[in-house]
């Protein structure tokens, strides 16, 4: 019976503590991944998130033009009898186009909303990074 163990049993048993540890190492980033992807605080807080992004674009597009192309045709016959004379069926064409442009000229109001929208996208941003922190810990 051997009392020392050979230097190659020591150089094994090294070398696999290392892998062991790397092993730990990515299972643990692993595992932190994955309890961000399935985590349903992180989920809801990232929804939020990209909600609160939706309200600049919606706010700014009051501010702009709204514009509306519409039009129709209509074709209208009409036969006349008089004293049990008939006429020729007559025909009237008519169709319609329009082109509607509407400003706001008090955008006042408009402005508001823009500026409330913009806070409400900072404070979308701040509740995820603190989400994102509350996850970490």
């Amino acid at each position: 019976m051997r009392v020392m163990p050979s230097l190659r049993i020591v150089a094994l048993s090294a070398t696999l503590a290392c892998l062991v540890q790397a092993g730990y190492a990515a299972s643990l980033f692993e595992a932190y991944r994955m309890a961000r992807e399935n985590d349903r605080q992180w989920r809801l807080a990232q929804a939020r998130h990209l909600e609160s992004r939706e309200f600049v674009p919606q706010a700014r597009s009051q501010l702009l033009p709204a514009v509306a192309v519409s039009g129709s045709q209509l074709t209208q016959a009409q036969r006349l009898t008089t004293a049990g004379v008939s006429r020729p069926e007559q025909q009237y064409p008519t169709s319609t186009r329009a082109l509607t442009l509407r400003q706001p000229l008090l955008i006042a109001r408009q402005l508001d909303g823009l500026r409330q929208a913009q806070a409400r996208e900072l404070q979308g941003d701040m509740n995820l990074r603190e989400e994102e922190q509350q996850l970490a810990l």
